[in-house]
């Protein structure tokens, strides 16, 4: 029925919200290919970018990055400075010119960047606001079904965490319930808030827990994850 066509269709929606955009990436490069144009790999992940100081190392010519090869071998800001003030006016020109080269390609870069970010982010608002419709459209219609509005992570306050949390219900009542692509982020989220919420500093306590010392209270809680794992029905680490 109805109920079950809207529930398919924001499955989709979420899954597509959570999923890889690289093969959408690959498709429209091989269009353009296609169609004669240069391939151009918007992609955001960092590593299919050349880093800025990698960036300085290569270059037009070995000559102009040379100077600045061996600048970068110098860790610190004292031995560089004593370094450029044995050069002549020349060379230092010359190491002038290749910087504002090389800045002007990685200004480059990160314009088309955030264009590329951009564009996700209105793409990725765009479905949230279909999710949203679909969500009141499948609602009984009570007052507090109006003020639904799916987003992917709480904003801030806690405003923002109880819209979120309730859009993630209505989610959840469907028959398609959370996508499994999901669920791992909506958990993390959820003892995100949690922890914050009992003012716990998870990364004091990280620290604290996980080192190579024995902490006082290891025994007990040894103790305590053996009858958790029985309590859930856990088999596996009997005896353990």
């Amino acid at each position: 029925g109805r109920t079950s066509r809207t529930a398919s269709l924001v499955s989709g929606l979420l899954t597509e919200l959570y999923s890889c955009t690289e093969e959408e990436e690959v498709a429209a490069g091989g269009d353009r290919a296609s169609q004669g144009r240069p391939l151009r790999r918007d992609s955001l992940d960092s590593s299919t970018e050349t880093s800025g100081s990698d960036a300085f190392l290569g270059g037009r010519g070995a000559g102009d990055s040379r100077v600045l090869q061996e600048l970068r071998e110098r860790p610190s800001l004292r031995l560089q400075m004593q370094y450029l003030q044995r050069k002549d006016s020349s060379e230092l020109k010359t190491v002038l010119r290749e910087l504002k080269y090389r800045i002007g390609i990685q200004s480059a870069k990160l314009l088309r960047q955030l264009k590329q970010k951009d564009r996700l982010l209105h793409k990725v608002q765009k479905n949230c606001d279909i999710v949203t419709a679909c969500l009141q459209a499948v609602s009984q219609k009570r007052r507090v079904d109006t003020k639904l509005k799916f987003t992917l992570e709480p904003s801030l306050g806690q405003n923002g965490f109880q819209q979120w949390y309730d859009a993630l219900k209505a989610v959840a009542r469907l028959s398609t319930g959370i996508p499994k692509e999901w669920r791992r982020k909506v958990w993390l989220t959820l003892a995100d808030h949690y922890l914050h919420s009992i003012a716990i500093d998870w990364d004091k306590t990280m620290r604290f827990t996980f080192n190579e010392r024995s902490n006082p209270d290891d025994d007990s809680m040894g103790i305590q994850i053996v009858k958790d794992l029985h309590r859930t029905g856990c088999s596996s680490y009997c005896g353990q």
